[in-house]
């Protein structure tokens, strides 16, 4: 059998897959399949739960939004179908030699923690909806879309 390489799940991705109504539901719901059939390994972190949370609860977001009692469930389920990555020294490490090295400032710095905890986990891969937020990581990192 051959072993797929891990993948780190963006946080649209998951959003995506959460919205019957977005035009990117199907994609989004495809690719999760696709990962869970490779029998690759899905990573999320903290930082993804976060970020997830936030849109969700965000009026206007969802079409009919979730009640905050069903959040709890749904993040459960989230932890429970992907492994997450915690933010570790070795992540903060990672994201300030991308600072340093003039990769991420401001509002990148979200995306670059992302790609930060990629590496101190050993992820090759993620994938994202936004590629033009982190094409400028494509040397250490492969980047893939919908």
């Amino acid at each position: 059998m051959t072993v797929v390489d891990p993948i780190f799940i963006d946080t649209n991705i998951l959003v995506f897959a959460t919205i019957p109504g977005s035009p990117f539901h199907r994609p989004a719901i495809q690719a999760l399949h696709g990962i869970a059939q490779s029998g690759s390994v899905g990573w999320i972190s903290r930082q993804v739960i976060r970020e997830y949370l936030v849109q969700l609860t965000r009026p206007g977001i969802l079409p009919i939004p979730l009640s905050l009692t069903d959040l709890p469930g749904q993040i459960n389920a989230l932890q429970r179908i992907y492994q997450v990555a915690n933010e570790t020294p070795q992540v903060t490490l990672e994201l300030l030699g991308f600072i340093q090295n003039g990769l991420a400032a401001g509002k990148q710095i979200h995306d670059a923690n992302i790609v930060a905890t990629c590496i101190a986990y050993k992820i090759p891969r993620l994938l994202t909806h936004n590629m033009a937020d982190f094409k400028r990581y494509s040397s250490v990192l492969h980047i893939e879309t919908l």
